[in-house]
């Protein structure tokens, strides 16, 4: 196990979790082998070191696509997110 620290300076932490959180929601059913929490620019991530690089790696992914008109851009990484993990169910507004 490994705890690993993210911070994301380069967007909005309100609008990248999501209202509700719904974002961060769908990451964490995307990731369920590694613990998360996440309070302003910082997330926390603990589990397996290979999960957790890659989870680290996502989300600078998403995080470089989200600011301003990109946005349906990143919504579509979640998306693209979910293909990789075949079996796991998400909620569509």
């Amino acid at each position: 196990m490994i705890e690993r620290i993210i911070i994301i300076d380069n967007v909005d932490p309100v609008s990248f979790y999501g209202i509700n959180n719904c974002n961060m929601q769908l990451i964490r059913n995307l990731f369920p082998k590694l613990r998360m929490a996440a309070r302003g620019q910082i997330i926390k991530v603990i589990g397996d070191p290979e999960e957790a690089a890659r989870f680290e790696k996502k989300i600078k992914e998403l995080e470089e696509v989200f600011p301003g008109k990109e946005r349906a851009k990143a919504f579509g990484r979640f998306a693209a997110l979910e293909k990789e993990r075949p079996g796991i169910e998400t909620v569509q507004d």
